[in-house]
Formats: structure tokens, C-alpha cells, sequence
């Protein structure tokens, strides 16, 4: 559940059991009661980390300096990477992946190692933005600027901001075709264009170029 520092002790003494307590002598002996203090150390861990307790099923704690043997680390079961085809995330879930590459490792291995063709839906009025990546760091640096910016430095969305600077909460991310690195920026632009002719992002979206 965690990882936690021991923190100051006394004797304990019956005054201090909760009430209802199962277990009175745990409050007659000569025992200590400890603050446990939760730190920060392997918290990115916290409810992913699997290992093999042993045999103390009673103990419910163990030192950190116990060797125990990892059974697995678990996946974020809320958003597992399931394919580019697959990836439609709204800004918030795309800051949390951006945030934590331990957490979604396996999204920054396989967004960093593509370019491609992505879209962005405004899911307020449905306009789209239609936008490509390339270059180091492939499409997981160009998002990651969407985090930090919110517009990408994209001048239509710039504009819809200016009037709503709030709009970008409700943009939806999705890839449109992935592309391999070995691509030249001249055939991703013309891909990207021929896209938006197909979307008519131009015309009706948030594209103005």
C-alpha cells in the first residue's frame, strides 16, 4: 500500500487503544506504538507493485530492507496503451501521461518512437484540428508542448482560446495514421494536407493554413 518511514514511539498503555479494539493485550505488554509517516519513496509504485509476502500472512508490515521477490508491476488499469489505433484521450488524461514516464512507460516508449498525422476535437462544438509530428522525440514532444502550451503554438487554436481560454479542457487527441521515422518532413506535410482536405479542417475546423 506504501512505503513508510517509522516515525517517534512510546510504551503503550490502555488509554491509547481504540475502542472496540479485538486484541486487549496488545496494549498490556511491552510494546511500542509508533507514527508512521508515509514518504515519498517508491510512491509511483503505490498499488502496481506486486511481490511475494512470504510466509508472514500475519504481519501486515515488512521492513524495506527485506528482500522480496517481484511478481509483477502492473499497468495504470485505467489507461492502458492498447494501440495507436486505439488511443482517443482528452487533455487531462494526456497530462497525467505526460507527467509520469515511470507510470506510463509503455505510452512515452511507443508515442516517442513514431511520427504521425494526429487530431485534435474540439468536443464542445465538434470543430478539428488536424496536425502532424516529426522530428526527435516524434509524437510524444509534440504533445507533450500541447500540455505545456495548450495551443501548440497552433494559431487557430491560439485564436479559440483567446476567446475561451478554458476550451482547451475539453480537446479530445487521437492519431489518425502513424508514420515511420525514416519519413521526410516534405511527404508528412503533404499526408497532413491531404487529410485536411478530407476532414475540411480548413474550411470548417480549427486549421488555417
Amino acid at each position: 500500500m506504501g512505503c513508510y518511514k517509522v516515525g517517534s514511539g512510546e510504551a503503550v498503555k490502555p488509554s491509547m487503544m481504540p475502542l472496540n479494539f479485538p486484541v486487549v493485550e496488545m496494549f498490556n505488554g511491552p510494546l511500542y506504538y509508533y507514527d508512521l509517516q508515509k514518504v515519498d519513496m517508491l510512491s509511483d509504485l503505490d498499488g502496481r507493485l506486486i511481490i511475494d509476502w512470504g510466509r508472514a500472512a500475519i504481519s501486515w508490515q515488512q521492513w524495506a530492507t527485506n528482500d522480496k521477490a517481484i511478481l509483477s508491476i502492473q499497468a495504470s488499469p485505467r489507461l492502458a496503451f492498447n494501440g495507436f489505433e486505439n488511443v482517443v484521450i482528452n487533455y487531462d488524461d494526456l497530462k497525467d501521461i505526460v507527467a509520469d514516464p515511470t507510470l506510463y512507460e509503455n505510452w512515452h516508449t511507443a508515442l516517442s518512437s513514431i511520427y504521425a498525422i494526429y487530431l485534435i476535437t474540439d468536443q464542445n462544438n465538434g470543430k478539428l484540428y488536424v496536425g502532424s509530428a516529426y522530428g526527435t522525440g516524434g509524437l510524444l514532444s509534440r504533445w507533450k508542448y500541447y500540455v505545456s502550451t495548450q495551443h501548440g503554438d497552433n494559431k487557430g487554436i491560439k485564436a479559440v482560446l483567446e476567446s475561451s481560454p478554458d476550451r482547451y479542457k475539453n480537446f479530445q487527441f487521437s492519431i489518425l495514421q502513424v508514420l515511420p521515422k525514416n519519413i521526410t518532413a516534405e511527404e508528412v506535410i503533404e499526408i497532413e494536407n491531404l487529410y485536411k482536405k478530407k476532414l475540411l479542417s480548413n474550411k470548417y475546423g480549427m486549421n488555417e493554413n
